[in-house]
């Protein structure tokens, strides 16, 4: 399932994550003076970003099986925006998952999928989102992650 060698990949990179996140935050609270660039944040979290995409999309084909036919999901469900994914396959968000979400699809697409850039502003929310203590993105995704693969595959052994 490529959703779960994308999690594995991201889970690869925690302990460097983890490095960085602390060095950015005390670059945001004053306590260093140079920038960081928590690049393999960024990674970490487009490939969490990425797995979430994958099972999403799956939920919505395994829901509508006519889209199987056709092998190719409808133009409207053509994004990474796991907000909305999330809501095409009838899957409530709590406050938190939404933020996380959120977070996640602007990794994707500002770092990875459209380095140019779509939306000029989506480079500030991910660094304020990126500071620890905003929320816990990898318990939610965890959470996410488990209880939408089990949708798909009830009794995952990789979960």
């Amino acid at each position: 399932m490529k959703a779960l060698s994308l999690r594995q990949a991201a889970f690869a990179l925690r302990d460097v994550t983890q490095h960085e996140l602390n060095v950015l935050d005390d670059h945001v609270t004053g306590r260093r003076v140079e920038p960081a660039a928590p690049t393999v944040q960024q990674v970490e979290h487009a490939l969490l970003g990425f797995a979430l995409e994958v099972v999403l999309k799956a939920i919505i084909l395994k829901k509508n099986p006519d889209y199987q036919i056709a092998a190719k999901l409808p133009t409207g469900f053509m994004t990474h925006k796991l907000v909305s994914l999330a809501k095409k396959a009838d899957q409530e968000l709590t406050r938190d998952e939404k933020a996380v979400c959120m977070n996640l699809t602007n990794y994707m697409t500002v770092w990875f999928r459209y380095p140019v850039g779509k939306d000029e502003h989506s480079h500030k929310n991910i660094v304020a989102s990126a500071r620890p203590g905003n929320y816990n993105c990898r318990k939610v995704f965890d959470t996410l992650f488990a209880r939408w693969v089990a949708l798909l595959w009830p009794n995952c052994p990789y979960i």
